[in-house]
């Protein structure tokens, strides 16, 4: 079991088997035990070696043929399929495609990579993962049913590379080996299905740019105990988070604005916090759900879909034990909204209070028309006006350009109120 960190391909197009590039024969050059073919006047592919019993291969990062240098750019098709007793490849950074069976006849990497005994060096490889995980003809990234390869290494901890922006539809789908996971802070998008079953994950950090997680993106992971929804989210697709069995509590940051169907359904949820703009929640958002209490700090109910009568946001005796908390002055409209009237115990509350864990050396002033943050260097702050729109959202600990008025500020756990 290795940690597996990729890196970001420098590649445009997808690339498909060198064999069908370009037209006619391909050059090929034979160079030190390795076969290359030409795939354009400055670059090769290695299309394999002299010998099927070659043990240790070294893929160099230029060669030169008939006066010309050409960059090593790819492993062809069927390359190092008939090797068996290859016990080591280095590969590298030039290389930004392995073509489909490139290492076998039957998958991307064979088995005989799969070896406790392989030893694959990718510590200077920074051009051969595409991120492309919907191509596997250019996707060194290969599944043995739940298990997540890359050249033949099991993965357990994966650190997706900086500059990748969305992680595609069902590219870990049902990758239980999995148990840590890394996303970079360029990542805006999860895709639908994303880490779809991937129950072995216990370790998850979102970072503060991803603005939509797609539906069922996590769907049956169970091993999640703890989830922190960052307050870049704007959109929680329909089951994203269903079956995480292993959740007893969770925050909808503010930021976000709307819930999909079943989104939290069938999770072990006893408290949830819902923030101050969802606006739109789905059928059995938070279904079979053995919830406590509830602390909502939309001003305004947020809509539920009821167009399903067997799929209520909150199973039925939730409405008659748990508390329902709202802002101040809106207990009326939730004890006349639809769906959120059945709840039995609904309270006012003021969110402008301390929330969560307390700092007493955190301070929040009013100074020469800005907000002062003492005591908490390096910490997000959010400021709000006081009709819940979020204004400010950072680590700076002097807020200025706000207009005169009264305004909430949230920081390291507490909730400060402050007049300009």
């Amino acid at each position: 079991m290795k940690q597996i960190i990729l890196t970001l391909a420098a590649v445009a197009a997808s690339v498909t088997a060198v064999s069908g590039q370009g037209t006619g024969v391909l050059d090929r050059y034979y160079i030190d035990g390795l076969i290359y073919e030409k795939t354009s006047e400055t670059t090769v592919s290695c299309a394999g070696a002299f010998d099927d019993g070659v043990e240790k291969v070294v893929i160099p990062e230029t060669i030169n043929a008939n006066g010309s240098v050409f960059t090593v750019i790819g492993i062809s098709d069927y390359a190092f399929s008939k090797c068996n007793t290859m016990s080591s490849i280095t590969i590298p950074k030039t290389i930004t495609f392995i073509s489909s069976n490139a290492f076998s006849n039957d998958t991307i990497v064979g088995s005989e990579l799969r070896s406790d005994n392989i030893s694959v060096d990718i510590s200077d490889l920074t051009a051969w993962c595409k991120i492309d995980f919907e191509d596997n003809y250019a996707n060194p990234l290969v599944r043995d049913g739940s298990k997540l390869y890359v050249n033949g290494i099991l993965i357990t901890d994966l650190e997706i590379p900086n500059g990748v922006t969305v992680i595609k539809s069902y590219a870990f789908y049902g990758c239980s080996c999995l148990t840590s996971l890394t996303l970079p802070s360029s990542v805006t998008t999860i895709g639908s299905g994303a880490f779809y079953g991937c129950f072995g994950l216990t370790s998850l950090e979102i970072p503060n740019s991803v603005t939509t997680i797609g539906g069922s993106a996590f769907y049956k992971c169970s091993g999640l105990t703890s989830l922190e929804i960052p307050n870049s989210v704007t959109t929680i697709g329909g089951s994203a988070f269903y079956k995480c069995s292993g959740l007893t509590s969770i925050r909808i940051p503010d930021s976000v604005v709307e819930i999909g169907d079943h989104a939290f359904r069938q999770c072990r949820l006893e408290a949830v916090v819902i923030g101050r703009n969802v606006t739109t929640i789905g059928m059995g958002a938070f279904l079979l759900n053995p919830v406590r209490r509830v602390d909502i700090y939309a001003i305004n109910p947020p809509a539920v879909d009821t167009s399903n009568i067997f799929m209520p946001l909150f199973s039925d005796g939730i409405y008659e034990t748990a508390v329902l908390s709202v802002p101040t002055g809106s207990l009326e409209a939730y004890r006349t909204a639809d769906v959120w009237k059945e709840f039995k115990n609904i309270q006012e509350k003021d969110f402008g209070g301390v929330d969560g864990v307390e700092d007493d050396d955190v301070s929040v002033t009013a100074k020469g028309g800005n907000i002062e943050i003492g005591g908490a260097d390096n910490t997000q702050v959010e400021v709000y006006n006081l009709s819940g729109q979020l204004v400010y959202s950072g680590t700076d600990t002097t807020v200025g350009g706000l207009a005169h008025g009264i305004y909430i500020v949230r920081v390291a756990g507490q909730t400060f109120k402050v007049a300009l």
